[in-house]
C-alpha cells in the first residue's frame, strides 16, 4: 500500500510515461471540470479509470475486498474518507467473484491500518492489501473519487 499526494506519484516509478500522463491528466481534469461518473479506458483495458460520486458510509455497512488481476489506485478528487486495510492472506474468503469480476469479498477481523484520504491524495492498493474504502470520517460526506485499475500482468512490460 502506498498513500501520498497525487503530485508525488511520479517518484515511485511504477508506471510508463504514457500511463503516468493519463493518470495525472485525468486527475487534474476531474478536479478542474465537472467530470461525470463512468469509465474511461486507456491502453487496451490494461489501465482504465472509474469516476465515482457517492456518500461515505458507516464501517458496519461495508465489507473488505481485494483484487488479484488489477492494482487499485484510488484518487480523492473531492471530500475525504477512511480506508481500512488488512493483510489479505489473513482473511477468510466470503465471496470470490473471479474470474468474471476481479473482486474477492473477505472477512478479516480488526483491520491492521486505518488511512484518512483527503482531497488530492491517492491510495495505491496491491493484492495483499484487502481494503474497505468509502468509510465516513465522522459524518456522511459526498466524495468524488477516481479509481484507476492497472492490470498487474502488464507491469513487467513497463
Amino acid at each position: 500500500m502506498i498513500v501520498d499526494k497525487i503530485e508525488h506519484l511520479p517518484q515511485y516509478q511504477l508506471f510508463r510515461e504514457d500511463e503516468l500522463d493519463f493518470i495525472l491528466n485525468f486527475c487534474r481534469k476531474a478536479v478542474e471540470e465537472d467530470t461525470e461518473e463512468g469509465r474511461a479506458d486507456f491502453y487496451g483495458g490494461g489501465l482504465y479509470a472509474l469516476v465515482q460520486i457517492y456518500d461515505t458510509r458507516k464501517r458496519e455497512e461495508s465489507v473488505m475486498e481485494a483484487h488479484r488481476e488489477y492494482l487499485d489506485l484510488q484518487y480523492i478528487a473531492e471530500g475525504e474518507e477512511y480506508f481500512y486495510i488488512h493483510e489479505t492472506s489473513e482473511c477468510k474468503v466470503k465471496e470470490d467473484m473471479t474470474p468474471e469480476k476481479d473482486v474477492i469479498f473477505l472477512e478479516c477481523g480488526e483491520p491492521d491500518v486505518r488511512v484518512k484520504a483527503k482531497k488530492g491524495m491517492f491510495v495505491l492498493l496491491f493484492p495483499q492489501d484487502s481494503h474497505m474504502p468509502c468509510i465516513q470520517t465522522g459524518r456522511k460526506e459526498k466524495v468524488k473519487k477516481i479509481v484507476f485499475k492497472i492490470r498487474i500482468k502488464d507491469r513487467n512490460q513497463k
